[in-house]
């Protein structure tokens, strides 16, 4: 029996809510702790950790389930500060142990695969500690990065720009930019929400302002000497989460290629008809999101099995197979790479 035959709304609206009525069976303190606004939070994230984990047995994979179960309990320390510590990781252990025990009541064909699940769930839960960092501590362009972070958050587009501007008359280049004040600081910004320092309308504000500054810079990237290489590069999915493959994309156009960002939510079939018209020597998927990557094994499928694209090298990057690096192989993918750096040096390495 296939995983996917949970992929039912009603069927998984019903586990959803057997386990958030088992998990208030088991602790009763939770209904006297959570509000009304945070009962229907918990049932959505219940929805939406469903999902991890379904992904996560689909692949076998505890490290995706794993991945996420830090991110969450990171997440939920943050958010819930009225909790300690210790009492959000035993609430993590019950609801994880419930879960998994559900769906296996649910469909008893995935004993052997959630088994294994239980004990490294619990010893992640367990050793979880809270960490303290930046992303901007070091980099070489610390000073410039944290005046464009600190625009960003007095949301002020127009000295963002004036920054950006100033590093490269500073004798910055293009590239540097990228690697060393849009990517650190995209990730700080990401961090600060994790934390709860911010809130998401700062984060998706970041975000627009950063890609009207990289589109700022446009006349200067396409300008540069071309190589005759081509990447096609986009998002698997209805993924939100679509920044990083765009970097990329302009990040090989400073390289000298000829890119196509094709963005998110683009159905296979057209996806197809794009590599057909473009005929790239390269193309870039990128998922974040863990529930997208049975639609990133189907796409690679696709391209793979299509004759006209045998000469195309397929690299796949993002959060959901960074927590696996053990699917290039599965795949039989070409590259698995989370960075420009990385994906750049194989390309050198292998053309």
């Amino acid at each position: 029996m296939s995983l996917l035959s949970l992929d039912n709304s009603r069927k998984t609206m019903d586990l959803v809510q057997k386990i958030y009525e088992r998990q208030m069976e088991e602790d009763p303190r939770l209904n006297q702790d959570l509000d009304d606004r945070r009962k229907r939070l918990m049932i959505k994230d219940i929805h939406y950790n469903f999902d991890n984990l379904i992904a996560a047995a689909t692949h076998q994979s505890s490290n995706i389930l794993i991945g996420h179960v830090r991110w969450l309990i990171g997440l939920l320390a943050y958010r819930m500060d009225d909790f300690s510590l210790e009492r959000i990781k035993g609430f993590m252990k019950v609801h994880y142990r419930i879960m998994i025990n559900a769906v296996k009541e649910s469909e008893p064909s995935f004993e052997s695969v959630l088994a294994p699940f239980e004990h490294e769930v619990e010893k992640c839960i367990e050793t979880f500690e809270l960490t303290s960092f930046s992303y901007l501590d070091g980099i070489r362009l610390e000073n410039y990065s944290r005046k464009y972070l600190e625009a960003l958050l007095n949301r002020d587009r127009k000295k963002a720009w004036q920054w950006v501007k100033g590093a490269l008359d500073a004798g910055v280049t293009l590239e540097g930019i990228y690697l060393e004040l849009f990517s650190p600081v995209m990730h700080e910004i990401g961090r600060l929400w994790h934390q709860n320092q911010i809130g998401i309308d700062k984060e998706h504000y970041a975000t627009a302002v950063t890609q009207g500054v990289m589109s700022q810079l446009y006349s200067k990237i396409f300008a540069t000497q071309k190589t005759g290489k081509t990447m096609v590069g986009m998002s698997v999915g209805n993924e939100l989460h679509e920044m990083g493959i765009r970097m990329l994309c302009d990040l090989f156009e400073i390289n000298g290629w000829d890119t196509i960002y094709l963005g998110a939510a683009v159905p296979q079939e057209s996806l197809i008809n794009s590599l057909e018209e473009y005929k790239p020597d390269l193309i870039a998927l990128s998922v974040t999101m863990p529930n997208h990557l049975n639609e990133c094994k189907a796409t690679i499928q696709a391209i793979k099995t299509d004759e006209r694209f045998q000469h195309v090298k397929i690299a796949v990057g993002g959060t959901a197979v960074e927590m696996d690096k053990t699917l290039r192989e599965k795949w039989q993918v070409d590259v698995m790479a989370n960075t420009f750096e990385e994906l750049k040096k194989w390309w050198l390495d292998n053309e």
